[in-house]
């Protein structure tokens, strides 16, 4: 018994052993995978519903989907706007049938106020629509109106009359987007110059390949991983990964003739984000060593 017994406890010492080393091994894991900087949440947006002629309140859309109708014929008569994702947010007034602008005895609504009038039988003609605060640096905000006898008008911005007035023509739909001033601007909001970052991409880049590959994701919304590539400097543009044999990885921001910026992580310092850094495209291999390859961005971004 005494046999039995100690090998027994033997068994349960073993399992105890593995326990604790699994315990450690995963407590280490967690440490060294812990991100230096949290990343901010999810991106900015715009959200829009109107209320239409004989449908009501229409459901809220974003990002620059249609709201409202196009080819029925039914008048815009109400509108609201809302700003998610960023500080500040979003005013807009209206031009309405007999009323003219509301914002003369109204002053300009904001963030998910309505505008215009429901239950009045009137038709909206036009409307203005600006951004306040954070947003207003990162952001334009774009807006285009389907109005009757003319179709869509071209995109305005930023406060800018969309629709008519003086004409008698009713609004049918509309669209509304956010448009970035500069297409690094929330990559920049979000790793600012001289933050750390130890995340992944996808979980299938780290370091100054998985930060360049997220940043690239923001600003086109696509993954990098999808993109053609090729072995020439020679058409390199904003939004290209250049991927060196050191290895490292940047991400150009601008090409102006020989002059490259580019921003790139974990360079200048452990998991440091730098952005704005100059260099001519003759000293790019003298500096990061032998060149792999560019991922070339599918979108013109500047």
């Amino acid at each position: 018994m005494n046999y039995f017994t100690n090998h027994f406890k033997n068994i349960v010492k073993g399992f105890a052993k593995k326990a604790a080393a699994v315990l450690l091994v995963a407590s280490i894991a967690a440490i060294v995978s812990e991100p230096i900087q949290t990343k901010a949440a999810a991106g900015v947006h715009v959200y829009y519903k109107t209320h239409a002629e004989r449908i009501g309140w229409t459901s809220e859309v974003s990002d620059g989907a249609l709201s409202g109708t196009v080819g029925q014929s039914l008048r815009l008569e109400c509108l609201t706007v809302r700003i998610t994702g960023m500080g500040g947010g979003v005013k807009y007034t209206s031009h309405v049938e007999k009323q003219g602008w509301q914002e003369a005895w109204q002053g300009w609504r904001k963030d998910n106020e309505p505008v215009g009038t429901t239950n009045a039988g009137l038709r909206m003609e036009a409307v203005r629509i600006r951004l306040y605060g954070e947003v207003s640096n990162y952001y334009d905000i774009e807006y285009r109106a389907h109005c009757q006898n003319i179709g869509w008008t071209p995109w305005v911005k930023n406060g800018e009359i969309c629709g008519t007035t003086g004409q008698s023509l009713r609004m049918e739909g509309i669209e509304i987007r956010l448009v970035s001033k500069d297409p690094f601007l929330e990559a920049k909001r979000l790793y600012p110059d001289g933050s750390y970052w130890n995340g992944d991409y996808k979980n299938k880049a780290w370091q100054c390949h998985g930060w360049a590959c997220t940043v690239a994701d923001i600003v086109t919304k696509t993954d990098p991983y999808t993109w053609s590539r090729t072995s020439s400097l020679d058409g390199l543009k904003a939004g290209d990964l250049v991927v060196f044999n050191r290895p490292h990885t940047i991400i150009i921001q601008s090409v102006s003739g020989d002059t490259v910026t580019y921003a790139d992580c974990n360079w200048v310092g452990k998991n440091q984000v730098k952005w704005n850094q100059t260099i001519s495209k003759s000293q790019l291999t003298s500096k990061f060593g032998t060149l792999k390859a560019v991922w070339t961005c599918p979108f013109n971004i500047r």
